[in-house]
């Protein structure tokens, strides 16, 4: 069990293991330790603290640290029992309200897609040799864009459900996009082709004013003041296949 200690402003405070997190540099690169060749792991405590400085204040913060430490040993014998179908299912719904509607949509489509391979495995199962071979698999298919996507789903599950485990998997690497960029003679060509249609202003703002599609989609009269276009909400689409308005 672990011990509190007096702070110096009287209160104890009581540090229990939690887990532990990669180290990474400022660039968000991994640390690789000199001498076992992996990536450095740092040890994450939580605190806990009571302002009572008696002795009861003492034993009330450590049964308050031991408490927590039986229930996360509990709860972790949960989660690695959970399949990463449920995890995963798990995670989305945590994220559901503070994520953008296509967020949201590109993560269930990938939940149904991309990550069945997955979803029957025991959270416990899923070692690196596993999720390698599930993503060499998805490489014959898929874009590189898409590997990356679907390895950052993996990956964030993965330390959400089971924080130690330490996953090095090798991707495809990138390709280089090659982006049409339309001509001025076309671009006038497309705005002669929309005079006086209902897509005419859609057009010439994303021509000239250098608007996005979801921006264009939600724009209203109240977005412009003094000849100046304010740009504050976005459509995207949602993962019903409806249309929501969101904040930039």
């Amino acid at each position: 069990m672990a011990t509190a200690k007096k702070l110096p402003s009287g209160s104890w405070r009581c540090l229990v293991f939690s887990h532990y997190e990669n180290v990474v540099d400022k660039d968000g690169k991994p640390v690789i330790d000199p001498k076992t060749k992996k990536q450095k792991q740092k040890r994450i405590y939580k605190s806990f603290t009571c302002d009572d400085p008696s002795a009861r204040g003492k034993r009330k913060v450590e049964a308050m640290a031991a408490e927590w430490a039986d229930n996360k040993e509990i709860k972790k014998d949960e989660e690695v029992q959970m399949t990463f179908g449920d995890a995963l299912e798990k995670y989305i719904q945590e994220r559901s309200a503070v994520l953008s509607p296509s967020s949201i949509r590109k993560y269930k489509s990938m939940q149904h897609n991309c990550m069945v391979p997955l979803k029957e495995y025991q959270l416990k199962e899923l070692t690196q040799s596993v999720i390698q071979k599930v993503i060499n698999n998805a490489s014959t298919e898929l874009s590189p864009k898409s590997v990356r996507d679907m390895n950052g789903l993996i990956s964030a599950v993965m330390k959400r459900f089971r924080p130690g485990i330490v996953i090095n998997i090798t991707l495809p690497k990138k390709l280089r996009s090659n982006i049409y960029i339309p001509t001025e003679e076309d671009i006038k060509k497309i705005v002669r082709a929309s005079e006086g249609t209902i897509m005419e202003v859609p057009i010439l703002l994303a021509a000239f004013g250098a608007m996005r599609r979801g921006e264009i989609c939600a724009l209203q009269k109240s977005n412009i003041k003094n000849h100046t276009i304010h740009v504050t909400k976005t459509m995207v689409m949602n993962d019903e296949g409806g249309m929501d308005c969101k904040s930039t």
